[in-house]
């Protein structure tokens, strides 16, 4: 979510790295970029603002923001290798990143034992 502070009325565009074509988004004092929708492909992008000075005739206002369009990370899980008993964690789990991953975070799992007791995996 973009937005002018103060609250100021103006039209919305991108720009993609390298080309020169604008491309409008809407008008008003904030804007949301729905990248599926409005980017063509992955890459850099300025969201840019433009307003025209009301008090200065020709004079148009500008400001940018740049922003990264990244692919949604893909990966595959290989082979994966159960544990040797309920509640064993010896299983292993291999993944390989399809796209460009900077990390990948695995949340532990929290379960109850019939004992209320509760135990991390």
């Amino acid at each position: 979510m973009f937005s002018t502070e103060p609250n100021i009325s103006g039209n919305w565009y991108t720009q993609k790295e390298g080309e020169t074509n604008l491309n409008f988004i809407n008008t008003g004092s904030s804007v949301n970029i729905d990248p599926g929708a409005l980017l063509s492909s992955t890459g850099n992008y300025d969201v840019i603002f433009e307003v025209v000075n009301p008090d200065v005739p020709g004079c148009v206002i500008k400001k940018s923001k740049r922003i990264t369009y990244s692919p949604l990370p893909d990966f595959e899980i290989l082979d994966p290798i159960g544990s040797s008993g309920c509640n064993v964690a010896d299983g292993t789990l291999r993944v390989r990143a399809l796209t460009a991953i900077d990390y990948i975070f695995v949340e532990e799992t929290i379960f109850y034992t019939f004992t209320g007791s509760r135990r991390n995996l």
